[in-house]
């Protein structure tokens, strides 16, 4: 049994850890089982929610309630593997905003790159909430694995797959998410131009 990778913030301690698997199950073997048990439902959660590196999230839910550990000993109620996915509902949400955030990236016009770290958050909210707002769900579904496939190379075969799914021809597949993305740019500049008048 390993403990979770250790990631940017420092991995537990050893006596964290202890505490941790004290709290699953007082008898050692019982936690060690259990703890097994949580991380391959997690990762099994991860993985079926479309999360990219499903065990790293995994290890990150369980890091997370194990620095609570000290709180939760003495207070939680019922079965832990509740507060898990409590958790984990977290770390779903932050993973896709910050998926969404870098696939789409390259719906952006590099002509109108940001200049400052204020310009930069402000896109990244009018983009978050175009992306919300302004597309459908398939739309949206279609057009972050669009550019997500350009990013993470091998994107003619990527592509090729996104086609069959959406049961339409390459070409056509290219010009419906031009049309999505010229859609999310008007958005975005009168997104940008509402913020610039607000602050204004």
């Amino acid at each position: 049994m390993s403990r979770p990778k250790q990631d940017v913030a420092g991995g537990p301690s050893a006596e964290s850890f202890a505490s941790f698997l004290a709290w699953l199950d007082p008898d050692p073997e019982r936690a060690g089982e259990r703890y097994k048990d949580i991380q391959q439902r997690l990762t099994r959660l991860f993985d079926y929610r479309g999360c990219e590196r499903p065990e790293e999230l995994a290890d990150e839910t369980i890091t997370r309630v194990m620095r609570q550990v000290p709180d939760l000993a003495e207070s939680y109620q019922g079965d832990p593997i509740r507060y898990f996915y409590g958790v984990a509902r977290n770390v779903v949400r932050q993973h896709f905003t910050a998926r969404s955030r870098d696939h789409a990236r390259g719906l952006l016009s590099p002509a109108a790159a940001p200049h400052s770290v204020e310009e930069v958050e402000r896109r990244h909210a009018c983009l978050d909430r175009c992306l919300e707002t302004a597309l459908t769900p398939e739309e949206r579904h279609l057009i972050l694995e669009y550019y997500r496939s350009e990013r993470r190379g091998g994107h003619i075969a990527r592509r090729g797959g996104l086609a069959r799914d959406a049961e339409i021809s390459s070409n056509t597949l290219r010009k419906r998410t031009e049309r999505i993305r010229r859609r999310l740019q008007d958005c975005l500049m009168r997104c940008l131009d509402t913020e610039r008048d607000d602050e204004g």
